[in-house]
């Protein structure tokens, strides 16, 4: 049952509601018998609390970038591996990885159905509901933000060692990595009620001078990070 659900959601995503989660076909589509299902669930609801937990138990969900945004990052530091030897070349490098690996990573996000699974279990964990299942809910939802989360402080870790970059004197990558989440999930919640931001620009710095085209969600994830870091040359805060 809970394989024919996850298949299903993997597939089309979670909706708000789970309407799109019927259980008579669900169980129709497991092989299983009806009394059987609901001996052990009962209700949609009770099925559909398992459901989410298994479904954010996968591991997929605790990823923090898309492939196609990791790659993008591994080439950019090979590209521009001749700017790591000054302060000011790593800064630049620093800025041109953010420039594109953020709009990639973002519009990635919005294409997938993980993405809409997520957003779908933020909204049901914050809806009045049965309160039998609103606990399953949040404390799926609370996981599934510390996965992210924790996937990408790891992540910056790494980077920032790359870019001979340190968090700043009270900071951590850990908050580089909230303030990023916040930014990319901030933006992303909304564009279901103002599809326009999806493709809002704004021009910014541009590697070797002058300007160029960023995305908003780029440019708000650079001035997110920009003060939470210094170089490792820079004099340690007493």
């Amino acid at each position: 049952m809970l394989d024919a659900g996850v298949a299903l959601v993997e597939r089309d995503g979670l909706t708000v509601g789970f309407g799109h989660l019927p259980l008579e076909e669900i169980i129709a589509a497991a092989g299983v018998s009806r009394a059987s299902a609901y001996r052990q669930w009962g209700s949609h609801e009770a099925y559909v609390a398992d459901l989410v937990t298994e479904v954010f138990g996968r591991p997929q969900y605790s990823l923090g970038f898309s492939p196609a945004t990791t790659a993008s990052i591994t080439a950019g530091l090979r590209e521009h591996v001749g700017l790591l030897d000054t302060a000011e070349g790593r800064h630049a490098a620093m800025l041109e990885l953010v420039r594109v690996a953020a709009e990639r990573n973002f519009r990635d996000l919005l294409a997938s159905s993980q993405w809409r699974s997520y957003e779908s279990l933020y909204v049901a964990a914050a809806s009045p509901g049965d309160p039998a299942h609103a606990e399953t809910l949040e404390a799926t939802a609370r996981t599934v933000e510390q996965h992210f989360i924790d996937t990408n402080t790891g992540f910056y870790q790494g980077l920032l060692g790359m870019l001979r970059m340190r968090p700043r004197a009270g900071h951590s990558a850990r908050s580089i990595a909230v303030a990023t989440h916040l930014v990319v999930t901030g933006i992303g919640h909304r564009i279901r009620v103002e599809p326009s931001f999806a493709d809002l620009m704004v021009e910014g710095p541009a590697l070797g001078g002058g300007t160029t085209p960023w995305h908003f969600v780029a440019h708000l994830t650079r001035h997110a990070i920009e003060p939470l870091v210094e170089d490792d040359s820079a004099p340690a805060d007493a």
